[in-house]
């Protein structure tokens, strides 16, 4: 399986309906199978670069964009 980096930040986007249908924000730890997200999905999350966007359609959650962001500034505590 596909590691993210720990640095790595993203904005999921989901329609209209879903949830409350906000953009999130997350990190790596986010794409996991607990919240519907498969070994493919994480090898194209973990491809994409700053500023790509990567579509997710599946039976578990509905379609739902993700779009990497400018990574975090690593720490002395998180390297």
């Amino acid at each position: 399986m596909a590691t993210i980096p720990a640095h790595a930040r993203f904005q999921c986007r989901w329609p209209v309906g879903y949830g409350d249908a906000q953009p999130a924000d997350v990190d790596p730890a986010f794409f996991c199978d607990d919240n519907g997200y498969s070994d493919e999905d994480i090898v194209d999350i973990a491809a994409l670069r700053v500023g790509e966007t990567h579509t997710i359609v599946g039976a578990v959650h509905e379609r739902h964009t993700i779009t990497r962001l400018p990574d975090a500034i690593p720490t002395a505590a998180s390297r």
